[in-house]
């Protein structure tokens, strides 16, 4: 099974993170790639028309794993604005 993780914090010790990085020691037998969205331009519908190439490899990940799994702190009740 192909599996994508997400980590929702960009912070250096973040605990979401060392989450994510943990979860392939508790199933071996799949394959856990995490996403690294730091490239990623901020949602703009400037760039819609042609995506840019890190948001059409972002959409081919997304559409090649079976499973996608977010981790994600809270901010002010609701997902980190970077997510």
């Amino acid at each position: 099974m192909n599996i994508l993780t997400i980590s929702g914090s960009m912070r250096a010790g973040s605990f979401n993170t060392m989450l994510v990085k943990a979860l392939p020691a508790l199933a071996p037998d799949h394959t856990f790639t995490q996403l690294d969205y730091a490239g990623l331009p901020l949602f703009s519908q400037d760039l819609e028309n042609p995506f840019p190439e890190s948001v059409t490899a972002l959409k081919d990940q997304i559409k090649a794993a079976d499973v996608v799994i977010i981790s994600t702190p809270e901010y002010n009740r609701t997902i980190p604005a970077a997510l």
